[in-house]
């Protein structure tokens, strides 16, 4: 009897230990259905902060655009009198600071459009820049009235984009 009772003992012992674990094949269904999820996770994470990369960079381009606009317009419609002949990626004009009288110098080389003032050393006003062919005149560059500027940026780390702004500026006070 006792051995029969051992017998029976071990028996449920070994039913009852079979149906509170898990087979070898269902943990690695399991763990192979945990990865996809979590793959799917972290492909939706980096794609977020890739489109989240590409709107502050770009929206960090435009402010660095504006500004250099905003400068740029106000200091033309300022301009007494354009200086030698402009080019599409030069232009030299007289214009007001502060009351005075100021010699003002904007160049486009490379990817940087520079401000000089007079005979100080010139300042980087934008970086970025995809063409140095920024400025058109009319009538003409002999006889300016009116400077189109056209702004060509590509936001650092965005690969194969631009941001364009245009501004047009009339020579007010341009005799």
């Amino acid at each position: 009897m006792q051995r029969m009772l051992s017998h029976s003992q071990k028996t449920s012992a070994a039913d009852g230990h079979a149906q509170l674990g898990f087979t070898l094949v269902e943990m690695m269904i399991t763990t192979m259905l945990f990865l996809v999820v979590i793959g799917v996770i972290f492909a939706l994470l980096f794609n977020q902060q890739k489109a989240e990369t590409f709107v502050r960079g770009r929206g960090q381009a435009l402010d660095d655009m504006r500004i250099t606009m905003d400068r740029m317009t106000k200091e033309l419609r300022q301009a007494t009198s354009v200086v030698g002949t402009p080019s599409d990626s030069h232009i030299e004009f007289m214009t007001y600071q502060n009351g005075v009288t100021i010699d003002v110098t904007y160049d486009a080389t490379g990817t940087k459009l520079t401000r000089k003032i007079g005979s100080s050393p010139a300042t980087t006003m934008q970086t970025g820049l995809t063409t140095t062919s920024i400025f058109d005149y009319l009538p003409s560059t002999l006889t300016p009235q009116v400077v189109d500027i056209t702004l060509v940026v590509a936001p650092p780390n965005l690969p194969n984009s631009t941001v364009t702004l245009d501004g047009e500026v009339h020579l007010r006070n341009a005799g």
